[in-house]
């Protein structure tokens, strides 16, 4: 069991955990997501529909969704523990506290240096590596300040348009050392790009022997890779924790897949065009307004979700858009459900 699952995963949000489930499953490690922690013989007899990514069809990757990007610190202590605990009991190679790759956090709302310290009682390692940055995605972290692209335009995180006005974790501090230091007093060092495209080790070596995180530069696909296998050669501990974006999936998997051309093979047998399907989108983030907007442009059928009343009286809300859905349905659309435009 333990040499056959390579990662198990917590995502604080269920947008970020299918993040994860993708960047794994398009690469070449089968995974999935239980809405609940699944018990240990649950995990080890799932099988996958069918062997597009696995020919024995068994797991090698697994996690849950959560809402830790938006609990208190005191919602933290009662919610997290019964969730890590009954992951620990489930032997893996890695444990990933998954953050999204802006950060969204604040020591009074999703704080991340307070879930991690509840993680390490159950997953105790020395060393924290944290990797947000993620080229893919345009997020980039450059001598430990965060950064992300809008429309072809590069900003620092606490001068991104969308991010700087969030309205509940507004990001006022792209410095992640700084930010994060808010939340936690462990020691946070940083492994920076100019590190990474040296040949030395001796800073690496020495980053992994002492207590904290080790905050890692990604500015290009290349120092993923490095990080990915620096991960690797220093992993001592069984349930390693790891913290950060989806960066660390694509780390891990540079790593795992060296020497192995999975991506494009994998990927051409999961990517079948589906006849119909439902979208549902809850943020209220402009990119996501302009992708309703497009879909709505060529027939998306829009459902729209009254949150104040999925709240108040949520069997009524749900069941009158449920009709709307499969009424779309029947008439050969796609429902696309929203709860905000922008």
């Amino acid at each position: 069991m333990s040499e056959s699952l390579r990662l198990s995963f917590y995502g604080d949000d269920f947008t970020g955990s299918t993040d994860v489930m993708e960047s794994l499953s398009f690469n070449g490690t089968p995974a999935a997501l239980f809405l609940e922690v699944p018990t240990k013989e649950e995990v080890l007899n799932f099988r996958l529909k069918n062997g597009a990514i696995s020919t024995d069809r068994k797991l090698k990757a697994f996690g849950v969704p959560g809402v830790g990007r938006s609990l208190t610190p005191e919602q933290m202590d009662e919610q997290l523990p019964e969730i890590f605990e009954g992951l620990s009991k489930i032997p893996a190679s890695y444990f990933h506290y998954k953050v999204c790759s802006t950060f969204d956090s604040s020591p009074v709302i999703g704080s991340i240096g307070h879930a991690v310290e509840i993680a390490l009682r159950y997953f105790p390692s020395t060393y924290i590596p944290l990797v947000v940055g993620i080229p893919l995605l345009n997020r980039f972290c450059v001598f430990g300040n965060l950064f992300a692209s809008v429309n072809g335009t590069t900003y620092r995180l606490d001068e991104h348009p969308t991010m700087s006005r969030h309205p509940i974790t507004p990001m006022r501090e792209a410095n992640l050392k700084k930010h994060l230091g808010e939340q936690t007093n462990r020691p946070i060092r940083l492994m920076d790009v100019m590190s990474l495209e040296s040949d030395e080790n001796a800073e690496s070596s020495r980053l992994f022997k002492d207590e904290g995180y080790i905050l890692f530069d990604v500015l290009q696909q290349k120092h993923l890779a490095h990080i990915g296998s620096l991960i690797a050669q220093e992993h001592i501990h069984p349930h390693q924790l790891l913290v950060g974006s989806s960066g660390v999936e694509y780390a891990l998997l540079d790593h795992w897949n060296k020497g192995e051309d999975t991506r494009a093979s994998e990927t051409k047998n999961l990517m079948q065009r589906s006849q119909q399907f439902i979208v549902i989108a809850g943020s209220c983030s402009p990119r996501t307004a302009e992708q309703i907007r497009y879909g709505i442009e060529i027939g998306f059928e829009a459902v729209v979700l009254d949150s104040i009343k999925l709240i108040e009286d949520n069997e009524t809300e749900v069941m009158r858009c449920s009709k709307l859905c499969v009424k779309a349905l029947v008439e050969g659309k796609a429902p696309i459900l929203y709860t905000a435009m922008g």
